[in-house]
């Protein structure tokens, strides 16, 4: 009977040993699980951040690339004045778009049109013949219709693919008359909100970077002035999908979905500078860009015709 308690005895040691044995394994091995989650979760969440802040940041240095091109462009204006058609094609030929500043889907000039100068400004681009001897005597503005200003688009290029956007009366849809108008009174490149492109059946959206342009040898200090002095604007258009397109990587695309959404335009600080906050935080959002979507279709807060 001892013999038998003894070994009873030893076998329920053993059971409790290898009892503590398993639940203190299992415990250890939750533990360790827990753990590798966690540190999976934060090098995800880590690596996340990255990505995100990189394509931020490529985005920003594409735009403000190409904000050069518009700088440049206005210089061209400054130095010169008056430019013909065959000039800014010969100027844009030079900037060799497509393999210095990928993304681009055209280049513009926009001229600031008062209605009694209507008629003579569409007489000028159709009797412009330095790129066809028989000039452009089918150019009208459009839509039809008689405006307080018209800021029209007098040059194109490449014209292959945006000769719908010549002629295009920019301001006759509000949302464009007020992005012009901030261009015009700041004296700064201001970005359009989402717009449908009028050259672009896609049905995606796009959006415009315009920089003013003033008469040579005026004053251009104050608003007043820059408004009293603007002959135009010279603009550079984008297809969100073409854009992201040179921006976006393969191994970006398959590891995480982006999404770019318009919030409005940007709050000056007190100091005029632009913060990165939406002026009207109450503003709805517009999806410009969706990287699982082939083709967005999301215009319906756009007002039509809204872009060139």
């Amino acid at each position: 009977m001892v013999l038998r308690a003894l070994v009873a005895s030893q076998k329920g040691r053993t059971i409790l040993i290898a009892g503590a044995i398993l639940i203190t394994g299992l415990g250890v091995t939750f533990a360790v699980r827990t753990l590798s989650e966690r540190m999976l979760a934060a090098d995800m969440q880590r690596r996340f951040g990255a990505d995100a802040a990189d394509i931020t940041t490529a985005v920003g240095e594409r735009l403000r690339t190409h904000a050069e091109v518009l700088v440049s462009m206005q210089g061209l204006y400054a130095s010169i004045g008056r430019v013909d058609r065959a000039q800014f094609r010969r100027y844009i030929d030079v900037l060799d778009l497509a393999r210095r500043y990928p993304g681009f889907q055209a280049l513009q000039a926009l001229r600031h049109v008062t209605p009694e100068n209507l008629d003579a400004f569409v007489a000028e681009v159709r009797g412009d013949t330095s790129v066809d001897a028989g000039g452009q005597p089918e150019f009208t503005v459009r839509p039809p219709g008689r405006r307080a200003t018209y800021n029209i688009v007098e040059f194109v290029e490449p014209m292959r693919g945006n000769d719908e956007a010549l002629g295009f009366d920019a301001g006759a849809n509000l949302v464009q008359l007020d992005s012009l108008r901030r261009a015009a009174e700041t004296g700064r490149i201001v970005a359009t909100p989402p717009v449908k492109l009028v050259q672009d059946t896609s049905g995606g959206l796009g959006f415009i970077l315009r920089a003013p342009i003033y008469r040579a040898g005026e004053p251009a200090q104050t608003t007043s002035q820059r408004v009293a002095a603007l002959r135009g604007f010279v603009a550079s258009v984008y297809r969100m999908n073409d854009l992201m397109r040179g921006v976006l990587d393969p191994r970006t695309l398959q590891q995480m979905q982006v999404q770019i959404i318009d919030r409005g335009y940007a709050k000056p600080t007190s100091d005029g500078v632009m913060s990165g906050e939406p002026e009207d935080p109450s503003a709805v959002g517009t999806l410009m860009y969706n990287s699982l979507e082939a083709n967005l279709s999301l215009v319906a807060q756009i007002a039509e015709p809204a872009g060139i």
